[in-house]
C-alpha cells in the first residue's frame, strides 16, 4: 500500500489507525504466532496501551498513522514486546517496517527538540510545516 506523508492530524479519527509506539528505537508489537501485528486505535480505545499524546505521520493506503513514545515506566500490555525494528524485515509487510522507521525519526526528533537551543524555552509546533519554534526568541 501506498503511504502518504502527513503533520496535520484529520479532523475525523480513524477508528482503524496504525499506532507506531517505541521506545529508544524500538517498536511496539504483538507477538501472534502467524506474524507480528502494529497496534491499531481499538488497543488503545480499549485501554490495553496508555499515551500521553501522538504525531499524526501520514495514511497508508487512506488509514491514518500516527508515531508516539512509550516511557520505559509503562508497563507493556500482555501479548506485545518492543522489538528492534531490524528485525522486523520479514515478519510484518515491508512497507509498515519503512513506516515505523520514519515514526521512530519523528518520535526521536519530537523528543530532542522540546527546548529552545538558544535560549531554553519550551518549543511549540509550528502550523505550516513539521517544525519547531520558540515562542520566547522566535527561534
Amino acid at each position: 500500500m501506498r503511504f502518504t506523508p502527513g503533520f496535520h492530524a484529520p479532523s475525523d479519527p480513524d477508528p482503524h489507525a496504525l499506532w507506531f509506539i517505541l521506545n529508544r528505537g524500538k517498536l511496539l508489537v504483538e507477538n501472534r504466532s502467524d506474524a507480528c501485528r502494529i497496534p491499531d486505535a481499538s488497543d488503545l480505545a480499549n485501554g490495553r496501551i496508555l499515551i500521553n499524546s501522538g504525531l499524526f505521520i501520514g495514511q497508508r493506503g487512506g488509514q491514518h498513522c500516527y508515531a508516539a513514545a512509550l516511557g520505559s515506566h509503562v508497563a507493556v500490555p500482555d501479548g506485545f514486546v518492543f522489538t528492534d525494528l531490524r528485525s522486523l524485515f520479514g515478519s510484518i509487510n515491508e512497507d509498515l517496517v519503512w513506516i515505523a522507521g520514519r515514526a521512530n525519526q519523528l518520535v526521536d526528533w519530537d523528543q530532542s527538540h522540546r527546548y529552545c537551543g538558544h535560549c531554553g524555552h519550551p518549543t511549540e509546533d509550528k502550523n505550516d510545516e513539521r517544525a519547531k519554534i520558540c515562542p520566547q526568541c522566535n527561534c
